[in-house]
């Protein structure tokens, strides 16, 4: 058929026939090419900050693949530096972490937490390709130009709510003892959600920060928190703390301990701190919902072929553990309780 119309075209002009037989070759070479390029699948380099096995980056994890695009294809390398974290440690892990972006040739990159954009972000940035960053607790612009190839999700510590929640449940509360250690991740939360002021007050409460280096320095401040006038601990990045003989202690090993040699209290930033045993509850963040907002930022550019603006998911969640609120004779108000989300 398409045959019999080429020769009917170049019978009733032939002068004219080789330009459109020309231009006709040009038009379907350009269609597959367009039909290739929209159904070759887009391949993201996923640079994680820390471990697979730590609850953070399970709970963004899970709701970043539930919320992808279906034609992205991921691949994902862990810098693991919640668990190694020496100069030495974070010189290897970035060495790993770039030879895995060059040998993976990405068309996009996810760098999850402050430790991956700090460290592999200006790398990978005079690639010029699109990057997302997630769970980032420090300004970006720290650490890499914030262009228009650069896009991603903020974490801030719900301070004020949580500070505020604190009042309805603890009858005349003054002093709340914030604890955290002396992580990239703390310093940040430092310079963004408390200014640099490791002491401040939030609607009239006093909260004490203190940034800490081993579990013994922990152990104390947990131990003379009562006799210095707190009435509450809030709990918020304690991942990296030297126990006995150079040997780093998990956080469940670090908020199980807290709780139950507190004197006061205990609360926490993060959903993944809480449950029995551990810390009581709080108005916590959510790595799923980093996980969820970062998904939307990659989808938007995959659907649009444009970066979308940075965000800072408002969205946090009350959540207590049913044992440890009735170990502690708290009663929730009812304002709360019925948002409330129970674990055991």
């Amino acid at each position: 058929m398409v045959g019999r119309m080429m020769a009917l075209i170049e019978k009733r002009h032939p002068r004219f026939f080789p330009t459109f037989r020309s231009f006709l070759t040009l038009a379907v070479t350009l269609s597959a090419a367009s039909f290739h390029a929209q159904s070759e699948p887009i391949k993201l380099s996923f640079i994680h900050s820390y471990h697979f096995g730590y609850l953070w980056v399970q709970d963004y994890r899970r709701a970043f693949f539930e919320y992808v695009d279906d034609s992205v294809v991921i691949e994902e390398f862990e810098m693991d530096t919640k668990r190694h974290f020496s100069q030495q440690d974070l010189r290897e892990a970035t060495k790993r972490a770039k030879q895995f972006y060059r040998e993976t040739k990405p068309d996009m990159v996810v760098l999850a937490d402050d430790a991956a954009l700090q460290h592999i972000g200006p790398y990978i940035q005079s690639y010029d390709i699109p990057i997302f960053f997630s769970g980032i607790n420090n300004n970006p612009r720290n650490y890499i130009d914030l262009n228009s190839n650069v896009s991603g999700v903020l974490e801030r510590p719900l301070l004020l709510r949580s500070a505020s929640m604190l009042a309805h449940i603890i009858p005349d509360l003054e002093k709340i003892k914030v604890l955290m250690d002396a992580s990239t991740s703390s310093r940040a939360i430092l310079e963004t959600s408390f200014a640099n002021k490791m002491n401040q007050t939030i609607t009239g409460i006093q909260l004490g920060g203190v940034m800490l280096n081993s579990f013994s320095e922990w152990q104390q401040e947990v131990m003379q928190a009562k006799s210095e006038g707190y009435d509450a601990i809030m709990l918020l990045v304690y991942s990296c703390l030297e126990g006995e003989e150079g040997v780093y202690l998990t956080t469940k090993q670090v908020d199980s301990w807290t709780s139950e040699h507190s004197e006061l209290p205990v609360f926490a930033g993060w959903e993944f701190s809480i449950g029995k045993g551990r810390a009581i509850g709080g108005f916590s963040l959510s790595g799923y919902e980093q996980g969820k907002a970062l998904a939307e930022q990659v989808n938007h550019y995959v659907a649009n072929n444009e970066m979308p603006i940075v965000v800072t998911p408002k969205k946090g969640a009350y959540v207590f553990s049913q044992y440890e609120i009735e170990r502690w004779n708290i009663r929730l108000p009812n304002s709360i309780d019925s948002q409330t989300l129970y674990r055991e």
